[in-house]
This record gives C-alpha cells, sequence and structure tokens, in this order.
C-alpha cells in the first residue's frame, strides 16, 4: 500500500496566516518542483507575474506562463514543475473563511474554477497584482487590520469571479440556466451517496429528461455523464493520494464491491484502478 500524503493546511507554511487568510511573496531563486502530488485543505490563487513549465491540477497538465492565475480548490490534487526566476503572489484563504465570501459570487465556486488556469492581459495583471501587491503589505504589518485584509481579500475574489464570467463561454450560458448551476453543485456535495439523475431532478422539481437536456445543452454533456465523471475524479484523487486500499477506496465512494468499481473505473478510463495507481507511483 502506497504511503498515505498528508493534506496540507496552512500551519504547513512557515508564513504567518492572519484570521485564515495568507500570502507568499513567490519569488524564486531557481526552479521550483514540486513533484509529489498531495492536497490543500484551503483554497489556492497563484497570480504568476513570469514564470515558465507546468501545472498539473487533478491530473490535467496546465502550461505556465506570465500573467497568469491559476487557482486551486480545497481537495484537489496537484503538483508542479516552474522555471526559474518565477514571480508572483499565492493567496491562501482557509475553507471557513473563503465560505463566508461566496455570496459576492454568482454562482459555486466548484463551478466557476472548474477551468483552473486564467491567462491575462497587461492591464487586467496590474489590476490583480495591485491588490495582491497591497494585501500582502497588510498582512505583513506589525498590527495587521482584520478588515483591511477581509475586504481586500474579498475583492480579489469577486475579481477573479468577474474574470472568469468574461473568459468563460459556458458562465455565459449558465447565466440562463441556473438549474444547471444548481444540478452541478448538488453532484459535487451528494455523488458519493447518490448517482441517478431522478434523484437530482426530483430535487430541482424537473423532470430528468428535461434535467439532461438543460446538461447537454450547456456543458455538452449528459446529466449522467457529469454524476461519473466526478466519481472517477474523486477515485483518481483517492488512488493517488490518500494511501488507502482499492477495496477501501470502492467502500468510500459507494460500490458494493472491488470488482463493480473497478469495471466502473476502467470503463471510464481504459485502465484498471491498480494499473492507475500503479503508474502515478
Amino acid at each position: 500500500m502506497p504511503a498515505k500524503i498528508p493534506v496540507l493546511n496552512l500551519d504547513n507554511f512557515a508564513f504567518n496566516a492572519v484570521n485564515g487568510i495568507t500570502i507568499l511573496n513567490h519569488v524564486l531563486k531557481g526552479s521550483n518542483r514540486i513533484t509529489r502530488p498531495h492536497k490543500h485543505n484551503f483554497y489556492l490563487f497563484f497570480l504568476i507575474h513570469e514564470s515558465s513549465g507546468s501545472h498539473t491540477i487533478d491530473f490535467v497538465e496546465h502550461p505556465v506562463n506570465n500573467y497568469q492565475i491559476h487557482v486551486l480548490l480545497p481537495g484537489q490534487v496537484h503538483h508542479w514543475n516552474l522555471g526559474a526566476s518565477t514571480t508572483g503572489f499565492q493567496l491562501m484563504i482557509s475553507e471557513a473563511i473563503f465560505q463566508t465570501m461566496i455570496n459576492y459570487l454568482s454562482f459555486s465556486p466548484v463551478f466557476y474554477f472548474r477551468h483552473p488556469v486564467l491567462s491575462l492581459d497587461a492591464h487586467r495583471f496590474s489590476v490583480f497584482h495591485h491588490e495582491f501587491q497591497q494585501l500582502d503589505e497588510e498582512l505583513h504589518t506589525s498590527r495587521p487590520n482584520l478588515d483591511i485584509i477581509y475586504t481586500r481579500s474579498k475583492l480579489i475574489v469577486q475579481l477573479l469571479g468577474k474574470e472568469q464570467e468574461n473568459q468563460s463561454e459556458i458562465i455565459q450560458k449558465m447565466k440562463s440556466n441556473p438549474l444547471v448551476i444548481r444540478y452541478t453543485t448538488m453532484v459535487n456535495e451528494q455523488f458519493r451517496e447518490h448517482r441517478s439523475v431522478a434523484y437530482y431532478a426530483k430535487q430541482l422539481n424537473i423532470t430528468p429528461n428535461y434535467l439532461n437536456i438543460l446538461c447537454k445543452r450547456s456543458l455538452y454533456a449528459s446529466a449522467t455523464e457529469l454524476i461519473q465523471k466526478r466519481l472517477v475524479l474523486e477515485a483518481k484523487r483517492l488512488l493517488e493520494v490518500s494511501g488507502k486500499s482499492i477495496k477501501e477506496i470502492a467502500y468510500e465512494l459507494g460500490f458494493y464491491d472491488t470488482a463493480n468499481f473497478s469495471n466502473f473505473f476502467k470503463s471510464q478510463t481504459g485502465v484498471a484502478p491498480k494499473a492507475f495507481r500503479a503508474h502515478k507511483n
């Protein structure tokens, strides 16, 4: 059984968090590599001024370039290989504090940040850089002001939400289909217990067929496929970093036995869970 990799929290880092919010002024000497996948239990917003390399988030590799923002949600598995002289800021916000900011987004953060890398033009980058820099200065004063820290963090979250809306065609479509937002949010929260489209349709007071039509129209996938994709993603995360046996993972995800889980996983990914884990390790 592979060794369990701990889920990192703000206390794992060597800089002070103020009321669940902290920032790292990211100036590196030489390349930065985090090759062992791991998870966080906080939100991370990485504003990149200058860098290169790659950042793998939930098994998808993203090229790293200048003027980007990378977003990590709690529970996502990631590792990166950043080029020399990387500069920027990493803003980290605890889940408890971030939950108080959700009302300032139009949709669920799970839906907003399903595309975790945003590229910015020079003007938009300068707007974000100013806010990150001001927050960094306040966090490192001798007597940080909690209201200023919270307000600036909230503003960064709002700017990110606005940027996602501007750049995402899917989010533009969602404005006319809020039921799909509610559906994807429910699936993310309840996929372990409920895999039936009929269950979610009932909660939304619509028919399964209509829910399926909405999902295909907005997300180019059926309602069933969205549940299956969420299950597969969680299975990959657990296989990569949990240290649990395949039998334990199957049980955690609501499968009756290991064979049933293995058949499902292979049908979705083309490889058996054991082979996926062996390849990743």
